[in-house]
This record gives structure tokens, sequence and C-alpha cells, in this order.
């Protein structure tokens, strides 16, 4: 039932006058009671937001079922909930953001922070909902600005390092096109960044999940590896992406062929640290490259 009773007001503000601040708040407010769950009450935007307009969901677990279309964020609406009603607290106990998502009006997903409190006195939650939906778009932007590289969708150098640092790794790959400048001066930059995102896809076609394919800049790709993969499956790995590349690169006014050159660098064997190994992997490419290139090689420490 939407309705303000007097036993719930302690402003002294009638209960028209509470209601026409509520229900013309731009926050969505809602509360339920903690006994058994039934919403007591939601205000304008929060049954706009639920679209819910001509009338509410009756209960908690009722708007989860209805509202929430992801499975995650039923299970953790209702572990929360269900922490809620059996808590023993005496005192007002905040209820921390927590993101969900609903559907919008267009069938896309809106993000909502959702945040309240526990009232044990009045014996309700009170819930908030915040629609965060473009600020998420815009924080996700930022994040692939700042860890992606813009033509292929590959991680760029920052990205590298960051995973590099954030968990242990098996051996580096360094990657490069043989003859892309030709393309370039043959048919232009637009046929080389065609070039330059369908190798970014068949590299990452080659690869696990847990491994990382970057994008150094130009034609210079970098594969970082696992710690799970073994000296054999390394040597494979190399001969897939050579095999991968191989085919003709079809554009939409030529079809291109291209070589490739790899360099393997090993951790620890190689170095322990990001620039050694990529230093070493790259004198590795560049040894393939000197004796006619095309192929790849383990990185040899000078005699």
């Amino acid at each position: 039932m939407n309705e303000l009773h007097e036993a719930d007001l302690s402003s002294g503000l009638p209960p028209q006058a509470l209601r026409l601040i509520l229900e013309g708040l731009p926050l969505a407010l809602s509360w339920a009671s903690l006994r058994d769950g039934r919403i007591l009450y939601m205000n304008r935007a929060c049954r706009q937001l639920f679209q819910c307009e001509t009338a509410m969901y009756a209960t908690v677990d009722a708007l989860i079922d209805g509202a929430y279309p992801l499975a995650d964020d039923r299970a953790r609406a209702r572990a929360l909930w269900a922490g809620l009603w059996s808590a023993e607290a005496r005192d007002p106990l905040p209820i921390g953001s927590t993101l969900v998502h609903v559907r919008g009006r267009d069938g896309g997903l809106l993000s909502l922070a959702h945040r309240g409190i526990l009232l044990p006195d009045a014996g309700v939650g009170v819930a908030v909902f915040e629609d965060v939906t473009e600020r998420i778009a815009a924080e996700d932007l930022l994040r692939r600005h700042a860890l992606e590289d813009p033509l292929t969708g590959l991680a760029n150098r920052r990205a590298l390092q960051a995973a590099f640092d954030g968990a242990p790794a098996a051996a580096v790959i360094m990657v490069d096109l043989d003859g892309f400048k030709r393309v370039n001066d043959t048919w232009g930059h637009d046929a080389g960044d065609d070039v330059l995102r369908l190798m970014g896809s068949r590299l990452r076609a080659c690869v696990r999940a847990e491994d990382l394919v970057c994008r150094l800049g130009g034609d210079e790709f970098v594969v970082l590896l696992g710690p799970s993969i073994t000296t054999a499956a390394l040597a494979a790995l190399c001969e897939r992406i050579l095999a991968a590349v191989g085919p003709p690169f079809t554009l939409s006014r030529v079809t291109v062929t291209l070589g490739l050159s790899l360099g393997v660098a090993r951790v620890p064997d190689d170095g322990d640290d990001l620039a050694v190994l990529l230093a070493h992997a790259d004198q590795a490419l560049y040894r393939v490259k000197g004796a006619g290139k095309g192929g790849w090689a383990w990185f040899r420490p000078p005699a």
C-alpha cells in the first residue's frame, strides 16, 4: 500500500505536505517492512524507474524477480535483504552502495546505485536508487582510452605493464609484420589500419583467455603469456601464430599477403622485468629478421 500515516512521521509535517515532498524528489526512494518484506512506499521517481507507475511491486521479492533481469543482481539483492531481515540492530544501520541493473524503456540496461538505511525502531528498510548509467559509461570510456589501443581495441603499453605487475607471467612474444610498410606506401594508411585490426583479431584467436595481446605501436604487437604455459606449448603457440597470419588479408580493395617474425623471452630465464623481457624478445625477433624474416626464435644471450 503506497500510503503515508501519521504514526510514520516524526517531522511534524502534515502527511499531505510530506507526500508532496517525497513525490517530488528527483531521487528514487522506497521503503519496505523488515518483518515480511512488504513494500510500503515507492515515490514517483522510483515507480517510474521500475516502470510500475500504476501499481507498485507488493514485496521486495516480487521487485527482485520482476525488475532485475540479471541473475547475479537478483542473488546479491536477495542476500542483502535476507541479512537485513535477520539483523538484530537496534540503531539505524546504513546499507552500503551496490550496483544493480534494470531494463530501461528502450529495452537497454540501466545501471543503478542502490543504497539505504535500516531503521529498526520504525521496522523498515529504506532504499534509494540512483541512475548512474551515464557516469559508468563515461568512466568506462576513460578507462578504455587509458588502457586500450584506439585502432585495434587491444591492450596498450600501459595495460601491458599493469597486467605484468598484477599477475605472474611465463613469457612475452614480440610480434612484427614483415613488409607492412609496403601496405601503407602502396595502398594508403586506411588499408594499413585494416591490416592492423585484422592482425589483432588473428592474434587474439590464437591465445588463451588468460593471455594478453597488446599493440605497442606501428605494426609491433606483444603477447603476454600466463604462468601455466609449458615450453612445448609456447613453441606450439608461436607456430600457430605464424600459421594464422599466413593467409592473405582481404581488404576492401585489395588482398595483401604478409610475413611475420616473432621473438620470445621467458620468465625468469631471460629476465623478470618487463622492459628487459621486451628488449630481449626484440633482440630475438631481429635475429629472425636478419636471417631472412619469417619465423620465430627464443632469446639467446650474447656469447
